[in-house]
């Protein structure tokens, strides 16, 4: 599994996908500015999780390798990777990394647009009036300090990142149908109104099972922080694999419905 996970984490920090998606961050961010009257970089934060930018930050955060299983199919790619190797570590070096990318895309998207910003307004202004009020249902609140307001950012473009990992996964599962890269660029956007929508209908008015409540730091589901994380965690990891078992059933029927070329 190392030798994959090696050469996929490679294969993605060098592809041009990596570099569009912490640039495309940035640049949602700095057009909310643009668009969203804020007196620091806090504030547009929570202020852009109600906003359709907020699809685009997901775009972005899952365009890095979402689209690396369709490539293999395409160009043959998963012939070499697999003869000599493992089916299994293969399939599923392609699902960590694409779940992982997302969360490195964010995160460095938002510490970049961060750093930019300090030198125009504060991350945290001393004169926010909504800062007692917002802190106060926020699980990550004991970070929103003018010390360590930089850290909360990154802890909560991390928490973006986890959800946009999810969908990082699912486009990859469903570019295996169809083979379009327009549409796998799309596939957040679905994938966040069918989880928001669908769910509500399914499971009720249940926070527990809304992604948007889940993955933004302001939707408290539990009392202690550690307890929210673990479980927007625990949401991610198991959606990830889930999707990763249909991703292997799908290569599975291709590969060797075709021809038999390495080990399962």
């Amino acid at each position: 599994m190392k030798s994959y996970l090696k050469m996929d984490f490679y294969r993605m920090l060098t592809s041009k996908y990596f570099g569009i998606g912490i640039l495309g961050v940035v640049g949602v961010y700095g057009l909310s500015l643009m668009q969203l009257k804020s007196q620091d970089v806090y504030l547009l934060n929570y202020y852009i999780k109600f906003y359709s930018t907020y699809m685009l930050l997901l775009i972005f955060g899952a365009v890095a390798y979402s689209n690396a299983m369709m490539e293999d199919l395409e160009y043959k790619n998963y012939y070499l990777q697999i003869q000599k190797g493992s089916f299994g570590k293969y399939i599923w070096s392609k699902v960590i990394t694409a779940f992982i990318s997302a969360v490195i895309v964010m995160v460095l998207g938002t510490s970049i647009f961060c750093l930019m910003a300090h030198f125009k307004m504060p991350l945290l202004s001393p004169d926010n009036d909504m800062l007692e009020y917002l802190a106060d249902g926020d699980y990550l609140s004991q970070l929103i300090t003018p010390e360590t307001i930089f850290w909360y950012l990154i802890a909560d473009a991390a928490m973006t990142g986890l959800m946009a990992g999810i969908f990082s996964v699912f486009a990859m599962w469903l570019s295996l149908f169809v083979k379009n890269q327009m549409f796998t660029v799309m596939v957040p956007i679905v994938g966040f109104y069918f989880f928001v929508n669908y769910f509500t209908r399914i499971f009720g008015e249940n926070d527990y099972f809304k992604l948007n409540v889940i993955y933004i730091s302001n939707g408290k589901i539990f009392e202690k922080s550690f307890s929210c994380f673990c479980y927007a965690l625990f949401v991610a990891v198991a959606i990830a694999a889930i999707t990763g078992k249909l991703i292997y059933s799908k290569m599975h029927n291709d590969i060797w419905g075709d021809r038999n070329v390495g080990s399962k």
